[in-house]
């Protein structure tokens, strides 16, 4: 008895070292899931004021066709800007069952073909309505109070929520960067090679292998199908922006302003 009593006298301390620890992890949590919040604020402002000025007519500045390559630009800077792994996360581990939220009908369809219609509506409308495609988010007036104020919410955004996803990408960012992000020191072109060049893999190419990986077709294979077609746009983001790239390392930028 004397040595049970003796063995049962450190469980108190371990008790409340487990409950710090729990209590811990709930300050982490909660931390997380404000940051999250405090990123997309910032996106959803960002965006809502690249609206703005994507429906002022009186700012239209185009000067060129826009092709198939200029869709694809404009496409790599709605990735950066509208990529929603700051929701993903706290969502799902917010879920009493978070087996709903994959497969079809789930919210992360239903999210997903929002997000893609979404995505298709404001590269459609940027390369064919006002800014030059590449001016649709980063805009062509960097000096007006709005002008600053959209690319300031998009960094800020892009600062609570990226180190999420950005901690697994990051020696892929860091050997890709060296090499694809030239001289030019224009934020958009920065935004526009992480939103190709990381995001593409991250977003629609390497879901697209997982169905093949793992023989998960679904009802009718519509995920192989889907598969195909997250990777088809996948692959065709980072082509064109590794000849967009190699593009700028014989461009001339010394007549451009530099912006913030």
């Amino acid at each position: 008895m004397v040595e049970m009593n003796i063995l049962s006298k450190p469980m108190p301390k371990r008790r409340r070292a487990a409950g710090g620890q729990d209590s811990e992890e709930s300050v982490a949590s909660l931390a997380m899931y404000i940051v999250a919040l405090v990123g997309l604020i910032f996106q959803v402002v960002a965006i809502a004021i690249g609206l703005f000025y994507l429906l002022d007519n009186r700012s239209s500045s185009q000067t060129f066709d826009v092709g198939l390559e200029g869709i694809l630009w404009v496409g790599g800077f709605i990735v950066y800007a509208s990529e929603g792994i700051n929701l993903v996360f706290p969502l799902m581990a917010a879920m009493k069952n978070p087996d709903k939220f994959l497969g079809c009908p789930s919210l992360l369809c239903a999210g997903m073909i929002t997000l893609a219609a979404f995505a298709v509506v404001l590269v459609m409308a940027g390369s064919y309505s006002t800014y030059n495609v590449v001016f649709f988010i980063f805009l062509g007036t960097p000096t007006s109070t709005l002008g600053q104020a959209v690319k300031i919410c998009a960094a800020a955004g892009i600062f609570c929520t990226y180190p999420i996803q950005l901690n697994v990408a990051y020696h892929f960012i860091v050997l890709t960067i060296l090499f694809a992000l030239m001289s030019p020191p224009h934020i958009q072109y920065f935004m526009g090679v992480i939103g190709s060049l990381c995001l593409s893999f991250l977003t629609f190419i390497m879901p697209g292998l997982i169905p093949f990986c793992t023989k998960n077709y679904g009802k009718a294979y519509w995920m192989a199908v889907v598969a195909v077609l997250a990777f088809v746009r996948g692959a065709m983001l980072l082509l064109s922006w590794l000849n967009i790239s190699l593009k700028w390392t014989q461009a001339d930028f010394s007549n451009y302003q530099t912006y913030c």
